[in-house]
């Protein structure tokens, strides 16, 4: 029962951050909406559709069995990059200098956000059959490191650089999970970033001009490229320790681009100041903690690689966006997970979060820790004594 008490930490977790990330999506974009002449709940009540969605996949992949995600992740794979292809279709939608939407009519759709989940799945269960093995260099590239970079190099192609980090920060902590050399993995991370650097960066006057926003001299310097990072410090300066209150920034009324997506923490940090962004953090914090003690009751290989694999992408995707924020980072386009508009995104997120649900849920005595720790909440029954 004991163990099962992180299980629920697990839950609450996510439960408060997608909670929170419906509030503040409506606080961070009704301002918009209405100055587009639509209606200011228009982003709430896309939010609550895609919470709602993503709520069903948690709770439907919650329950499907460990040898079900290992028997098909070669055909989801497969599924997930043939999809991602269709983004160099008539189908494709290019936003922001990123082809990487699918336009379906009625909305929208980010493939790569699936991919992500798709290759943990599959890189897991190349590399948990190889635990033990990959100092061979053979075992590490064949066909792990071959697969890897046919998703890689998909995703590239459409110039998306915040997914592409992030695939490779996923790529890193599958290898590393799996026990594979320190060397080696210096070796690939540091081959990888560089790759990035010559193909995204290098010859793109787009990426040096966000390179010198986040390094350069922006102050006074409000236009261009400047004016997203210095209207997201401006938001977290205005909010100060307390905030300036539940939807009361300034900076959403057309002065922050990006304010319910990828720059909602600045919105977080002026509306509830260093204290809700601390919040924010520490719920993070909470949920890779509760990740790491479900992981240490799991019993394969592949499902710790799985687990390890999800939450680092999630919380490494987490702590990237904040540092955007804060100008730690150029920005890059990478939503704040669970918080950030985005149906995409977030029902992604939860069927990966529902992974480890599944996982957590199948550990050895599970069914037992459930009801022995609702019984705590239940009231004891009246006995009734009869003469």
């Amino acid at each position: 029962m004991k163990e099962y008490k992180y299980y629920i930490y697990f839950c609450v977790s996510i439960v408060f951050l997608t909670f929170f990330g419906v509030i503040m999506v409506f606080s961070s974009s009704a301002i918009d909406n209405i100055s587009k002449n639509k209606s200011p709940f228009m982003s709430l009540v896309s939010e609550i559709v895609f919470v709602a969605v993503g709520a069903v996949a948690f709770l439907l992949v919650s329950r499907i069995k460990t040898s079900t995600f290992a028997k098909y992740s070669k055909h989801i794979y497969i599924a997930a990059i043939l999809v991602c292809l269709l983004v160099y279709t008539p189908l494709g939608v290019t936003i922001n200098g990123n082809r990487n939407w699918i336009n379906l009519g009625f909305t929208t759709v980010q493939p790569s956000e699936f991919l992500k989940l798709a290759l943990i799945l599959w890189l897991s269960l190349i590399l948990s059959r190889r635990v033990g093995h990959l100092d061979n260099l053979l075992y590490i590239a064949v066909p792990g490191g071959v697969g890897s970079a046919i998703g890689f190099g998909v995703i590239m192609l459409g110039g998306d650089l915040g997914t592409a980090i992030i695939l490779i920060l996923i790529i890193a902590a599958a290898y590393a999970f799996a026990g594979t050399k320190g060397k080696y993995m210096f070796g690939a991370c540091t081959a990888g970033f560089a790759f990035l650097v010559l193909a995204f960066v290098v010859g793109s006057s787009n990426r040096m001009d966000r390179i010198t926003a986040a390094y350069g001299d922006c102050l006074g310097h409000e236009e261009g490229f400047c004016y997203q990072t210095i209207h997201g410090l401006y938001a977290l300066a205005t909010g100060g320790i307390f905030g300036v209150g539940p939807g009361a920034s300034r900076e959403k009324w057309n002065y922050l681009p990006e304010a319910n997506n990828d720059f909602i923490f600045s919105v977080v940090g002026e509306e509830f100041g260093v204290l809700g962004t601390l919040l924010v953090l520490g719920i993070f914090v909470f949920l890779l903690y509760s990740t790491y003690r479900i992981i240490l009751q799991l019993k394969s290989n592949y499902e710790k690689i799985v687990a390890g694999c999800i939450i680092t992408w999630i919380i490494g995707q987490a702590l990237i966006n904040m540092a955007i924020v804060v100008r730690l980072l150029p920005v890059m386009g990478v939503p704040l997970p669970l918080i950030s508009s985005g149906g995409s995104s977030l029902i992604a997120t939860l069927i990966a979060l529902g992974v480890i649900a599944s996982f957590a849920r199948s550990a050895q005595g599970r069914k037992q820790g459930v009801s022995t720790f609702l019984n705590r909440f239940r009231k004891p029954k009246m006995k009734v004594v009869r003469n």
